[in-house]
Formats: C-alpha cells, structure tokens, sequence
C-alpha cells in the first residue's frame, strides 16, 4: 500500500469507530425509552368509571335524544337529558349528563363550561362561581355553583366536570385547572388516558336561594351513583382488605 492510501485508511479509523459508538449510544437511548415508558405504563393511574348516573325512576325523564349539534360540538361516548315529564315527551331540560371513554386528550374538552356557553344564549352570570359538595345517595359529589340570570328568572346551575373520577377545580380563565399535585402527579405516572364526564342540574328560584337540603333533594332526584362507580368502589375496598 502507497503511503498516501495508508495515511487515508488510518485518518478514516476514527471516524468509523465514532459512527458505530454514534449507532450504539442511539440503539441504547431507544431502548432504554422504551422501558422507561413501559414501566411508566405500569405506573398510570387506572381510568376511573362515571361518577353519576341519570336516575331513571326518578320525577324526570331521562332520554337519549340530545340535540345533533350538542353532539357534533363535545362528540361524547354517552350522552343523556333530564326534562321535566310531559305528555308531548317535549318536557323542559333541566340536567344533561356526558361521559368520555377513557383516552387521551379528554382533558382537551375543560374548556366547554356554563359561564362561557350559556351567555351565547342570553343568559346572564351574576355572581361568582363557588365549588359546593352535594351529598348524593350517602356520597359527597362536588360540584360547581353559577348563578345565572335567564330570560325566566334567577337559575343555579350545579356542574360538575370530573377528570379520572376526580372534580376539576374552574380557573380564572375560560377554562377549567387540574389541581397542581393531581397534574404531577399524572406527569410522573405517564398517566395519558383519562376519563371525562360532565353533569349538571337546574335550579331555577326566586327571592331567597335554596337550602342544601332542598338542592340534595333535588340533586337525588335527578342523579344517582353509577353503578359502575359503586362497583369499582366495592373491589378497592377489597384489594385494601386483603
């Protein structure tokens, strides 16, 4: 070999032996990646099922039939009405229940919220939001409070919106904030699929506000524990005990 084609392949050796150590750090970092996400995998917080459930053999009437374009806007998997009773089947709507399949980028939808719908609709928003627990069935279920002036008259709107099972806290803004340590904590868990579910009830009044009591019976009269809830409660339970 010439000294000039010696002095090449020598010059070339390091920089082979620089691209395989590129090749292998990369293979590694791939799959050290992967491991890492599938042991996050095993680290995500369960999706929890629907909190509330339409209550049937109540004194409203639960059906199915939500208006198309409700349904385009929030394309939810499970969708209910709560109207009063009537004879035409055309009783007034006074609480609506939606329910997301566990996925990721349900936390996406936070930003459909009363105070930022129901005005379009000429209702006005007097007063500030507050966060209320409403016992329902023997369980507390938190909900959001907006007091609303319609076209009617004075109306509390019960909302709530429950991300993993869990109420989302509203934001000062048009949207809605997960608590700072439950949004770690689904940032340390790799937790990417989540549930969402949002219900709601009216309660239109005048003069003094309802008591609680009188809005938990109102709330029992329009929701009741799903039964997927109280069944994913009861094999905790059982986990815990053993």
């Amino acid at each position: 070999m010439s000294e000039p084609n010696r002095d090449a392949a020598v010059s070339c050796a390091p920089s082979h032996r620089l691209g395989w150590l590129l090749v292998g750090v990369a293979v590694c970092a791939v799959v050290a990646a992967h491991g890492w996400y599938w042991w996050r995998g095993g680290q995500a917080i369960e999706p929890a099922p629907p909190v509330l459930a339409p209550r049937a053999d109540g004194l409203f009437e639960v059906t199915d039939e939500v208006p198309r374009q409700v349904l385009e806007e929030l394309r939810p998997d499970r969708a209910s009405y709560i109207r009063t009773r009537s004879e035409t089947g055309q009783g007034r709507v006074v609480g609506y229940h939606f329910y997301w399949e566990p996925r990721s980028g349900n936390a996406n939808r936070l930003h459909h919220r009363p105070d930022s719908c129901m005005p379009l609709t000429g209702w006005q928003l007097e007063g500030e939001v507050r966060p209320v627990s409403v016992e329902i069935d023997g369980h507390a279920v938190g909900f959001n409070v907006f007091p609303f002036r319609s076209p009617q008259g004075q109306v509390l709107i019960y909302w709530g919106a429950y991300l993993n099972g869990e109420l989302v806290e509203l934001g000062s803004g048009a949207g809605l904030e997960l608590p700072t340590t439950k949004l770690w904590e689904y940032i340390r868990t790799g937790t990417r699929r989540q549930s969402y579910e949002v219900a709601a009830f009216l309660v239109p009044y005048e003069g003094d506000t309802p008591t609680e009591e009188e809005v938990r019976q109102m709330a029992n009269e329009f929701f009741e524990n799903s039964a997927e809830q109280l069944i994913a409660v009861d094999q905790k339970t059982k986990r815990l005990k053993d």
